[in-house]
């Protein structure tokens, strides 16, 4: 790899008129200064394409719009922003989040360091809608998963169950897994991880590199989680034949690990001591705090 690579960042936005300033000027104010800012809109209709117009006019080496007349959903326009990057290397970044100054530099040390290395990320920090602080993803001094991590990924064994964001990567290895797939409309971001990941190796940055503002609406219908569960099951039911190459008793423990965690979003839907969802949860896991849990809510409903 080049001393100095070209690396490309790929905004995606939509409908973000009011808040793209401060992802764009984020990475902007990066330390490493050769980049490459490519910034994929999905159709918006409230002014966001002139904003990235006026970005483009101000820095037209640097800036790079990559524009859809039409809303194509999350993964498509990924994709578009991705194909436009020219980089060496190519991270990401959500419209409504944004880096902080040295995650670029701090990641391509790693890289650099460690030339087997496919993939670097970086620890980031939870804040609310109006940038304050919640937490951090990791604390300081707990170690991140690296090196072969294909095994972690797939059973989403992370620290709180959470998958690292905004990786930087080798373009040839999103050339080489043919990019997201673009039939996933929320988990495309773990499929994509877990193809990223096979037979590649992947390391960390313990700086914390970027801040993910925290959706106050969150998950709240039901018809929503359900979706997103049977999502869940589609990408370990396409992934499963990149386990086959694992022992038996591996490749048993990955699916009960990932089976859990499913489980557990089946009974937060309705959290309850005679739900056989939740009945499920607690055979699978023996989890004594949301056994409290569930006990605790059924009795106050009785």
């Amino acid at each position: 790899m080049l001393e100095h690579p070209l690396v490309s960042i790929m905004i995606t936005s939509y409908n973000q008129k009011d808040i793209l300033s401060k992802a764009v000027d984020s990475v902007l104010d990066q330390t490493y200064k050769n980049i490459q800012i490519v910034i994929a809109d999905d159709g918006s209709t409230d002014g966001t394409q002139d904003v990235i117009h006026a970005y483009h006019q101000k820095f037209p080496t640097q800036i790079k719009p990559a524009l859809s007349e039409q809303n194509q959903g999350i993964p498509k326009n990924k994709n578009k922003g991705f194909r436009a990057c020219d980089g060496d290397l190519i991270t990401y970044l959500d419209g409504d989040d944004y880096f902080f100054p040295e995650k670029i530099e701090k990641e391509l040390q790693i890289f650099l360091s460690n030339p087997n290395f496919d993939i670097v990320y970086s620890n980031f920090m939870f804040v609310d809608e109006h940038h304050a602080p919640i937490k951090t993803w990791l604390d300081q001094g707990v170690s991140a998963p690296q090196g072969d991590v294909f095994e972690a990924i797939f059973s989403k064994q992370f620290p709180h169950k959470t998958l690292y964001r905004n990786e930087l990567i080798k373009s040839k290895v999103l050339h080489e897994i043919g990019y997201y797939d673009e039939h996933i409309a929320a988990y495309h971001d773990w499929d994509s991880r877990i193809r990223m990941s096979k037979g590649r190796y992947i390391g960390y940055s313990d700086y914390v590199g970027s801040a993910y503002v925290e959706d106050p609406r969150g998950i709240s219908k039901t018809t929503k989680r359900n979706r997103l569960i049977r999502e869940m099951r589609f990408v370990i039911e396409k992934n499963s034949p990149l386990l086959n190459d694992l022992p038996s008793r591996k490749k048993a423990e990955i699916i009960k690990s990932i089976e859990t965690i499913i489980s557990k979003k089946e009974a937060d839907i309705n959290p309850h001591l005679f739900n056989p969802t939740s009945i499920k949860y607690l055979m699978q896991s023996g989890d004594l705090t949301y056994l409290k849990k569930v006990i605790k809510k059924s009795f106050a409903t009785h």
